[in-house]
């Protein structure tokens, strides 16, 4: 990513920059980052054992008590699972 529009923006302190100008509120959450084992196709093979996004994402819409929101640029819901 080295050298692409999002490093040089950082670099000059956007996105912060431009929300702070706009004199808007942040509000600051608990949150939780949840993700695939880097060697999902392994853990899927049975070759390694490790909880796949599924399995987390699973355990944690059961734990809800208020709101959940979920940011994913990939996330496609499948078939019903029980975990």
């Amino acid at each position: 990513m080295q050298g692409s529009n999002y490093v040089k923006r950082l670099a000059t302190n956007e996105p912060l920059e431009g929300i702070a100008a706009t004199g808007a509120q942040l509000i600051w959450a608990q949150g939780e980052l949840l993700y695939d084992s880097p060697e999902k196709f392994k853990v899927e093979a049975g070759e390694k054992s490790r909880p796949l996004l599924r399995q987390k994402l699973g355990e944690a819409i059961a734990e809800v008590e208020q709101e959940l929101i979920v940011v994913s640029p990939y996330l496609v819901p499948g078939e019903k699972h029980n975990y």
